[in-house]
């Protein structure tokens, strides 16, 4: 990946001729962080149902929880990222 922004001290620099890739990558990484809340929000209903028939140790039910976790850890170090750049 090509860095677009450089590092100064506690903050960074964007320099103008990249502010259009910046934006772009940024609404892409805005995209992907709101679907991954979206799926992390819908699997537990996907889950229940399954438990509800009984599928608990089907590969579609371990698929889901793996995601689940998967979702989980990549949430966290988009979160844990914003903060230590505030």
């Amino acid at each position: 990946m090509e860095r677009l922004t450089e590092r100064a001290g506690a903050t960074y620099i964007l320099p103008p001729e990249r502010l259009g890739a910046a934006a772009a990558r940024l609404g892409a990484l805005e995209t992907l962080w709101e679907r991954l809340l979206e799926r992390q929000a819908a699997i537990p209903g996907e889950l229940e149902a399954l438990r509800f028939a009984g599928r608990e140790k089907t590969v579609q039910f371990r698929e889901l929880m793996a995601e689940k976790l998967t979702n989980h850890t990549v949430l966290d170090a988009l979160e844990r990222a914003e903060k230590y750049a505030r």
